[in-house]
């Protein structure tokens, strides 16, 4: 799983990696550092923060067989992902009930 958290990471951020990673998930650099130099691995704290950072595409790149102790997290990750895209779209609603968009 620590090659494909790296991947994952090095993908999203061809530059720069740690650094851009430490500053959106609050991890310091140099840990994410050594997880880039396989060094070390996320221990479970850190690795929720990129969870909690990068959602389902991170879970499905590092987890494409969808293990069972995760089964919880993606689940609570997409009803989180659903409610916010509800209340997006409640208040669209009522803007434009309100007469606020012009419908384009």
């Amino acid at each position: 799983m620590a090659e494909r958290i790296s991947m994952f990471l090095r993908q999203k951020y061809p530059d720069s990696t740690a650094k851009i990673v430490g500053k959106e998930t609050g991890i310091p650099w140099k840990t994410v550092k050594n997880w880039l130099d396989k060094r070390a691995a996320p221990k479970a704290p850190h690795f929720m923060k990129l969870v909690n950072a990068y959602g389902l595409p991170f879970l499905d790149a590092v987890d494409p067989d969808g293990l069972p102790f995760l089964k919880d997290v993606r689940t609570a990750i997409e009803r989180r992902d659903l409610t916010v895209r509800f209340e997006e779209v409640i208040a669209t609603a009522q803007k434009l009930q309100r007469g606020e968009l012009d419908g384009s």
